[in-house]
């Protein structure tokens, strides 16, 4: 019922979150995330589309999110090949789930794409991320957008998506970030049926490098490049 849902949102995930990103909980996070990141939780009936399962999928990715920010945070446990097995778990979630729904009466909050863009935000901010994998996550992100082609955002999935697209854009080389943003040369966005949700990602990703990290000169002057063409 959508009391439950409330419940769930305000009361329920909000309780687990600060027990996951406190101090104490940290030598259980490795265990917690290898839970999180099963076919029982992260990928639960993924292949069953949208079902109530979408929900535990959606605040697994979420959970994951708190353990990831914690680790960054604090005793740092999450080593490279952690962190980046948490990316690659992430990657394919994304490319897998096909539920986009938002709010819904019965369930509350489903947002699974958003809660996998936190994810991302997550993992950028992370100092064991590795470049490489900043750049699969980036392009992972990219794909998922154009996927959804004329399917445009409706729940705020442009700037949970564009915030993790701009942390990540701004841990990884200069000549990284043009290579990127290189799929959008020429006419690729007037051929794509996904252009208005990639235009406003875009917005999302230059004003939060903009405000945040306006270092980044060279991904900032190709995104207004893009965004004037």
């Amino acid at each position: 019922s959508s009391d439950l849902g409330e419940i769930r949102d305000q009361l329920g995930w909000s309780i687990l979150s600060r027990v996951f990103r406190h101090d104490e909980f940290a030598n259980h996070r490795n265990s917690m995330l290898s839970y999180l990141l099963s076919n029982e939780f992260l990928f639960k009936e993924i292949d069953k589309g949208l079902t109530a399962a979408s929900v535990k999928r959606s605040f697994s990715a979420l959970s994951i999110a708190d353990l990831v920010s914690a680790d960054a945070q604090s005793l740092t446990l999450f080593d490279p090949t952690i962190l980046s097995n948490i990316s690659k778990c992430a990657r394919t979630y994304l490319a897998g789930e096909s539920d986009d729904r938002g709010y819904q009466d019965d369930l509350g909050w489903v947002h699974c794409l958003a809660h996998t863009g936190d994810l991302f935000f997550e993992i950028a901010g992370h100092p064991s991320t590795s470049h490489e994998d900043l750049n699969q996550n980036i392009n992972a992100m990219f794909s998922k957008i154009e996927s959804r082609e004329h399917n445009v955002f409706k729940w705020d999935e442009e700037f949970r998506l564009g915030r993790a697209l701009a942390k990540s854009f701004a841990r990884i080389p200069s000549e990284d970030q043009l290579q990127l943003l290189s799929r959008f040369d020429g006419n690729y966005l007037y051929e794509k049926a996904a252009r208005q949700n990639f235009l406003n990602t875009l917005r999302v990703v230059y004003l939060e490098l903009l405000w945040n990290h306006p270092e980044q000169q060279a991904a900032l002057n190709k995104i207004k490049t893009i965004l004037k063409a």
